[in-house]
């Protein structure tokens, strides 16, 4: 294996053990992006929190490893996770084609997704 190789993979395993949506380290590439979305997510829990304390039916569209999930957390009755592929998701569905009626849940939660989607005015 050459050096280079060597390095590339070596940074990419440190990364992948340190690598947070909710805590970047600041010398993760997208720090600034992360910690702003974490700073805005919060802000709306303690907007919500601040109107109601009643129990919230959550869904998560295209949650990933539902990284989100402690945030909420204490607002939830319940939390869903839906993505198209994911060993963590609990639904397995396209956000174009969510398998819920109307009303059927409380907040729906929907970060990093829509430009993923095929078809992102649907969502």
């Amino acid at each position: 294996m050459k050096v280079r190789e060597y390095l590339v993979n070596l940074e990419k395993e440190f990364w992948h053990k340190r690598y947070s949506s909710l805590h970047p380290h600041i010398l993760q590439h997208n720090y600034l992006h992360h910690i702003a979305l974490f700073e805005r997510v919060s802000a709306i829990i303690s907007t919500i929190r601040a109107k109601t304390d009643k129990k919230l039916q959550i869904v998560d569209i295209g949650c990933g490893k539902k990284p989100f999930l402690s945030l909420f957390k204490p607002l939830t009755k319940s939390y869903v996770g839906v993505d198209v592929d994911s060993k963590v998701a609990d639904v397995v569905a396209s956000a174009e084609k969510l398998p819920f009626n109307r009303e059927s849940c409380d907040l729906v939660l929907c970060f990093q997704t829509l430009e993923h989607c095929q078809e992102p005015q649907k969502v």
